[in-house]
């Protein structure tokens, strides 16, 4: 029918603001640059596209860390490299893509880079497993000696702190040297969402970690300027198959008196203000188009839809959260049960290291000491930790910060219950800490 080809026409259109998952061949140039408008990323995506070009037009090796939000980097990012198709039709060039969460060792992420360059070892798997040394000398030496060293390759390093959590960080060492290299073309593009993230890098990585960085800084769009793109990621094209022409002239009527009404834009102005973050706006859209039934669409059944999405600010903080995240705020839930209002961060550190103890038949990850404390300074900077300041308004040095006294922002019981009623999307040994910790408080 004409809705439901209406439906997929516009959810094609809004999904690079809402994916999250790297699917380049879903995301043509016109959607991107559409996402690209709506998210203000227009600048962030054009120093992207420089980077890039350098190393696909001049041949040179560039890398790059853009700091900021996951989401908006890949969307600023799947469009430079539209554009960059756009640019070089005839050009030949690889891209690679690795994630810290999925790919969690660099053997998994050595073995996805070979999958998606179709280079075959020449043993069998027991060897990839074993011998990570042989198996990076052996991919190293296929891209020098072989085709694609004709080709420039364009590595991209999601959850890039992830990457630098690792045991001697041999994946990192190996690929920026490659990119350090005069001889290669190679362009590594890091992102994460910590701006200290080069202080977690050994010496021998930071040493030829020589990038730019690209800061995609916080902004709140203006409340005219997130109308106007939500409106025209609801405008339906002035062809569409399997769409008659009046019957496009009547929906994109319908919702021009949407964004018209005065609730609808009194929604998103309080909304804005509370510091709503903007994907929640995108996601409104998303769930109103996938309830489309008519072709008039309302402004009342705009609110419906948006009534059931809009959260308050600590729910989406919370949810934001990494499990390195919760561990550090349960243990301090930990010890508000046991009176202690006030805490530091090395008892929170004593509670998790004594609950590993006491549950030895259990899986859990290994984080260092500083990279907890990184997570526990990101708690801060988000207002869900308070920290005593004996002097100014910050926290202090690194020797002295685990001693510093610090507080839960928000109400003990409320955090908990918030919190537990997201334990099923945590991990296994996260998810069993909380209910036995559940279990301690009734």
């Amino acid at each position: 029918s004409e809705i439901e080809a209406a439906r997929s026409a516009l959810l094609r259109v809004l999904a690079p603001c809402l994916h999250d998952s790297w699917d380049r061949m879903a995301m043509t140039l016109p959607h991107t640059r559409l996402a690209v408008c709506a998210y203000n990323l227009v600048s962030v995506s054009e120093s992207m596209l420089e980077i890039l070009n350098r190393t696909v037009s001049l041949h040179m090796s560039k890398s790059a860390l853009v700091i900021g939000p996951l989401q908006q980097a890949r969307i600023a990012l799947l469009h430079a490299l539209n554009r960059l198709d756009d640019m070089h039709r005839d050009a030949s060039y690889a891209v690679v893509h690795l994630s810290g969460i999925l790919h969690s060792t660099d053997a998994m992420a050595l073995k996805a880079m070979a999958r998606q360059l179709k280079i075959e070892f020449d043993h069998d798997d027991q060897d990839i497993k074993s011998s990570f040394r042989d198996n990076i000398a052996f991919f190293l030496k296929v891209l020098r000696e072989g085709s694609l060293i004709n080709q420039p390759l364009i590595i991209v390093l999601e959850e890039f702190e992830l990457f630098t959590r690792r045991t001697k960080q041999g994946l990192l060492y190996h690929l920026f040297d490659l990119a350090h290299s005069s001889s290669d073309q190679v362009a590594i593009i890091c992102i994460t969402e910590h701006s200290d993230v080069v202080s977690l890098l050994e010496t021998r990585v930071r040493s030829r970690f020589s990038t730019a960085r690209i800061i995609i800084k916080p902004r709140f769009p203006e409340p005219d300027h997130l109308l106007m793109s939500m409106s025209r990621l609801m405008t339906l094209p002035p062809s569409l198959p399997h769409c008659s022409r009046s019957f496009i002239e009547e929906f994109n009527a319908a919702v021009g008196t949407i964004f018209d009404d005065i609730q609808v834009i009194k929604l998103i102005k309080t909304q804005l203000e509370f510091g709503l973050p903007i994907w929640v706006f995108f996601d409104m859209l998303f769930h109103f188009i996938d309830n489309l039934s008519t072709s008039t669409p309302d402004p009342k059944m705009f609110l419906q839809c948006s009534n059931m999405i809009v959260s308050d600010p600590l729910t989406l903080t919370l949810q934001s959260l990494d499990p390195e995240d919760v561990l550090i705020v349960f243990g301090m839930l930990h010890l508000h049960r046991r009176d202690i209002g006030q805490c530091t961060f090395e008892m929170v550190i004593d509670v998790w290291e004594t609950f590993k103890k006491r549950h030895t038949d259990w899986q859990f990850p290994s984080y260092s000491i500083a990279y907890l404390i990184k997570r526990f300074e990101r708690l801060v900077e988000s207002q869900l930790i308070q920290a005593e300041y004996a002097h100014g308004s910050c926290l202090r040095l690194n020797s002295l910060k685990r001693f510093q006294r610090i507080a839960l922002a928000n109400e003990a019981d409320d955090l908990r219950a918030r919190l537990m009623s997201f334990k099923n999307g945590y991990p296994a040994w996260l998810e069993q800490w909380m209910e036995t910790d559940a279990a301690a408080v009734h």
